[in-house]
């Protein structure tokens, strides 16, 4: 999105700046993916200065991708829900599945014509939230932990309860599908008998009982969801693996159709033998993916919970980045591998502390590119620490005394807005003692005039190319 209002100039003439460009997508992605038989990508993609945004029109509907990996990371996904569709013709014709499997495809039957969705549709670019960046370098400490908390906090005991509903209330529905029943009927009694147990208590029980009461069934039935669906748990993940997605991909009719399909295998209703119809573009990548898709997400969320306090990362901030709703099981999974990686740098608890400030999926797609970054350039050069020169960005400090700022972006364009945050972040880091040369390094590329002007302040700039279907950077120059 085009920002919205224009930030003040720090002495930059009117109309010296750059328009953002519009990209020619063909430029940016293979043909394979520009085009096949279930999606086409429009030719122009618009950019804010920093990202391209891609419109990708589908038979499932059209999907607005907010970067160049999103869009490689959605395309594969057309193709995944194409397979599982085939899958579900094969069903209702019979060929391959026994009986009784039609029941677990009625919930997601008004998928095949409602408009492609996707969770983390946002109304920000990332130029705007890097406008709103506040360039002060100085430790985050007290407003970190303030934050951290105000994110647990919003995570409260009704959040909690409203939450192990929704759980009941899924598990009635795979109940009354396996049992033959209507799955919305089973919910609306499901509702009618608890609102009757709750007048009931209501009046039987005192405050502290009450709420002691909900604490417990609240905690069986999220022990019940995590532990009692374990093997349908294990087929939507094989399920995933097979198609080459993410099992915790935001992309809404992907989940359904995948959630759809593992409750039939799970509860055998699916015939042994089918062979499962190829992905015809493997997207998602093999190195943390191996992991994700074999394990169950609460062993994950052990495992890297336990990471991080090998790294003195505990309380309130680890809560929140695990409660964070922008974040997936696979977002959290890269991120502490990536930190992990960071062996022997001092202050990692800083990236954790600003990445639970995300206030959009734009942004912690930010956040985890930038954790994919650091751990690389940390494994060509080693870090010694890292350091925050303004409220939203960090700084990684290589031994020689250089500063990196790593910026996961498209495209940048020197726009007010970059104007502004190199200026803003050389004057904060000199003024706070820092003395090495600044090294931009950006995801992507820029324009001529951007690498330009940069360099002039003195900066070096390095450019990424993120290849993700083959998960690794390459440096350009």
């Amino acid at each position: 999105m085009i920002l919205a209002s224009a930030l003040l100039s720090l002495g930059a003439a009117p109309g010296s700046y750059e328009e953002a460009p519009v990209l020619r997508a063909a430029d940016r992605l293979p043909p394979r993916l520009m085009a096949g038989p279930h999606h086409t990508v429009e030719p122009e993609a618009r950019t804010d200065g920093f990202m391209a945004y891609y419109t990708i029109r589908s038979d499932y509907g059209v999907y607005k991708a907010a970067s160049l990996e999103e869009a490689r990371l959605r395309i594969p996904e057309i193709y995944a829900i194409a397979a599982l569709e085939e899958m579900s013709r094969a069903q209702v014709a019979g060929e391959g599945v026994v009986e009784g499997v039609r029941q677990p495809f009625l919930a997601v039957k008004s998928v095949v014509t409602r408009p492609s969705e996707t969770a983390d549709r946002v109304g920000e670019s990332l130029g705007r939230w890097v406008g709103r960046t506040k360039l002060s370098l100085r430790k985050l400490g007290r407003q970190a932990k303030e934050a951290a908390k105000d994110a647990k906090d919003s995570y409260d005991e009704r959040r909690e309860e409203r939450r192990a509903q929704k759980l009941a209330e899924q598990e009635v529905r795979y109940r009354a599908v396996a049992e033959g029943r209507d799955p919305e009927e089973a919910v609306a009694e499901h509702r009618r008998r608890k609102e009757a147990e709750s007048q009931s208590t209501l009046v039987a029980e005192s405050d502290a009982q009450r709420n002691e009461e909900r604490v417990q069934k609240t905690r069986a039935v999220l022990e019940k969801a995590v532990y009692g669906f374990v093997g349908y748990e294990k087929a939507r993940r094989a399920l995933a693996r097979e198609l080459g997605v993410d099992p915790y991909s935001t992309n809404l009719g992907l989940q359904e159709r995948l959630d759809a399909m593992a409750w039939a295998y799970w509860t055998g209703r699916f015939a042994t033998g089918y062979a499962l119809p190829s992905n015809q573009l493997v997207g998602y990548a093999e190195d943390i993916d191996s992991l994700v898709w074999r394990s169950h997400p609460k062993d994950l969320e052990v495992k890297n919970r336990k990471e991080l306090k090998a790294m003195g990362l505990v309380g309130g901030v680890v809560d929140a980045f695990f409660d964070h709703p922008y974040y997936t099981v696979s977002d959290r999974t890269r991120i502490v591998a990536d930190l992990v990686a960071l062996e022997r740098v001092s202050d990692r608890g800083q990236f954790l502390d600003l990445a639970v400030t995300a206030d959009s999926r734009l942004i912690a797609a930010f956040y985890r590119r930038s954790a994919e970054m650091f751990a690389i350039s940390h494994a060509r050069s080693p870090l010694e620490r890292i350091v925050a020169p303004t409220d939203r960005l960090l700084f990684a400090v290589r031994r020689s005394g250089e500063l990196l700022l790593f910026l996961a972006v498209d495209h940048a364009a020197w726009t007010e807005t970059l104007d502004l945050l190199i200026g803003g972040v050389e004057r904060e880091a000199r003024k706070n003692g820092l003395e090495g040369t600044i090294v931009l390094v950006l995801a992507g590329d820029l324009t001529a005039r951007a690498r330009r002007e940069i360099e002039d302040v003195g900066w070096i700039v390095e450019t990424w190319t993120l290849d993700r279907l083959a998960n690794k950077y390459t440096e350009g120059s």
